[in-house]
């Protein structure tokens, strides 16, 4: 009976043998699935999740004070342009006045600002051809090279320029060297300067019995140049 009972307690305890060391080498796994231990595991990922939240808000503040510096680049850049085209058109009006009051003296100076304005007469409508084989934009020196090159390879050439100035094609840097500087009284009527060789000449390329008619440029045999001031 003692044997066999010994047999059955040997038999129990090698049963019971691997399941305690399968409880002693699962022991350290099933530490982690505590309470305490799981919330420390989920605990990271809500810090993330909260971080991730933080900034993704700090994006969108960012977005938004970006457009507001767009938007105040954008004004000020605006204002700056304003300022600066109005600027421009006072010193044009200033330089225009000034130019135009050269030569004259005080006296004739307050009695043209007293004096009315006279009224203009009509300006004849000149007819403009319908069609020309070269037309030149602008009345400065490099419309009038171009018209007396093409002058020069085709003689019989007809060339039209169309100025917004209303003078003939004249030379622009005399008005602000040698014309302002001049010690002729008379230098505003007469828009004549002596040159850098000593011999004088005026400030127009050619006089106005150099260009021929509009109207009449397109009937012309022997071709010519002609020129439309006050023209866009």
């Amino acid at each position: 009976m003692f044997r066999c009972g010994s047999l059955a307690a040997g038999a129990f305890k090698q049963k019971l043998a691997p399941l305690v060391r399968t409880v002693c080498v699962r022991g350290p796994r099933q530490r982690n699935r505590l309470p305490g231990n799981l919330f420390q595991r989920w605990h990271v990922p809500l810090e993330l999740q909260m971080t991730r939240q933080m900034a993704s808000s700090g994006a969108s503040g960012g977005k938004i004070d970006n457009s507001v510096l767009v938007l105040i680049v954008g004004l000020s850049t605006i204002g700056a342009g304003a300022y600066a085209y109005k600027t421009i058109k006072d010193d044009q009006k200033r330089y225009d006045e000034r130019m135009s009051g050269l030569g004259l003296t005080p006296e004739e100076k307050q009695k043209r600002a007293t004096s009315p304005a006279p009224e203009r007469e009509p300006i004849p409508q000149v007819r403009v051809p319908s069609h020309v084989p070269f037309l030149l934009i602008g009345g400065g020196t490099a419309a009038f090279a171009a018209a007396r090159s093409i002058r020069a390879r085709d003689p019989g050439a007809r060339v039209l320029i169309v100025s917004e100035d209303p003078e003939l094609p004249y030379m622009r840097p005399p008005l602000s060297k040698e014309l302002w500087f001049s010690d002729d009284p008379n230098v505003t009527k007469t828009l004549r300067f002596r040159q850098w060789n000593g011999k004088e000449r005026s400030i127009y390329f050619q006089p106005p019995s150099f260009y021929v008619s509009a109207q009449d440029l397109p009937h012309i045999e022997n071709g010519g140049v002609a020129v439309l001031t006050g023209k866009k």
